[in-house]
Formats: C-alpha cells, structure tokens, sequence
C-alpha cells in the first residue's frame, strides 16, 4: 500500500491504473500507457524502505531502495544515553459505511514491542525496531545488540520484568 496520508491509500495496482488513464489522457497510445503502468507497477512493488548506519557508526540514514541502489539523506547519530525496550499500542478506528461518527466503536487495538536509542536531552528517540507482543526475547536480544554497539545501558519497561 502506497500511503499519501493517514486517510487516503492507493494500492500499487490502483496507482498504475490512474497513470494509465492519465496517460491516455495525456494522448499516449494505449501501448505506451499499458508499458507506463507496467513500469510504474514494477517499481512500486520492488521499492523497498530501510534503515541504515555507516560503516564508521558515525551517521545514520531512512532510505528507500530500488534494485540496490539506497537513496536517502545521511545525518549525524545525535548523542545516545541508552537503548529503551516498552510496549507500545495504539487503537485504529475501522471506518464503514455504518459508522456513526463519533460513536464509530469499530476500533482495534495494534500492540507491539518497540527497541529506540534514547537520546541526550530529548523527550525523542528513534525507533530501531518493531516485534510482535509474544516475542519479548526477540525484541530484548535486540536492544542487547544495540546498547553493547553504543555502550549504553537498557532501559526496559516490559510489565513482565
């Protein structure tokens, strides 16, 4: 799923249609428009997002990869005081044509495990990974990993420790 905003979502296939119809619109022949939306398809499907730090662990960088080829913005790695492991859930209201509104009460509740560098004077951190809430011994092996990489401390918060 291509995601504009947290409202509106295009799937691949859908994206590839309107570029299509655009296409056509725009006065390609119906070949040149089919060869458009096949490309557009492709690339959409074998575009992938990713995380990355450098090889001196200096700087890090959000990409998205396309063939291998990683195109994103390098930063500095900001000053890391410890890894945080905590529980983080969140509801998402099913919308449906019966909805009410307000009074939707279609909603589910997304619980996860999330590992983040805490960083120094900052109520933010950045968020290394994501795990499912019946694996704690994956998500805790993890922040090990990260906190012996920056010499830091674990912070967990999981409500079974």
């Amino acid at each position: 799923m291509l995601r504009i905003n947290p409202r509106f979502q295009v799937g691949y296939l859908t994206l590839s249609a309107l570029l299509v119809g655009a296409a056509i619109l725009l006065g390609f022949d119906a070949w040149t428009s089919i060869l458009v939306g096949l490309a557009s398809w492709l690339v959409a499907c074998t575009t992938y997002p990713g995380f990355e730090f450098s090889k001196d662990g200096l700087r890090m960088r959000d990409y998205h990869g396309l063939f291998g080829i990683k195109i994103g913005r390098w930063e500095k790695i900001p000053p890391v005081v410890g890894v945080t492991i905590k529980q983080f859930s969140e509801m998402i209201k099913n919308d449906s044509k019966y909805s009410a509104g307000i009074w939707n009460s279609s909603s589910t509740r997304h619980a996860e495990l999330i590992v983040m560098l805490s960083v120094k004077h900052s109520t933010n951190g950045i968020i290394m990974g994501r795990f499912s809430i019946d694996k704690p011994e994956q998500a805790t092996e993890f922040a090990n990993q990260l906190a012996e990489r920056f010499k830091v401390p674990v912070n967990s918060y999981l409500s079974n420790e």
